[in-house]
């Protein structure tokens, strides 16, 4: 059987090989992302003014 996650930014079920885990720094949760959207997550992330 396999081991599905939902995808933290469209709310989906994927596959769980098929999704790119995020982690944050100093956190334990792993937000999971599927390669249609993870782009616009990154493009996100990085125009963030802080690191």
């Amino acid at each position: 059987m396999d081991e599905k996650e939902m995808f933290t930014h469209c709310g989906k079920w994927y596959n769980l090989a098929t999704l790119t885990p995020m982690y944050e720094e100093g956190k334990t949760h792993v937000n999971h992302y599927c390669d249609m959207c993870l782009h616009d997550v990154k493009s996100g992330v990085y125009s963030l003014p802080f690191s």
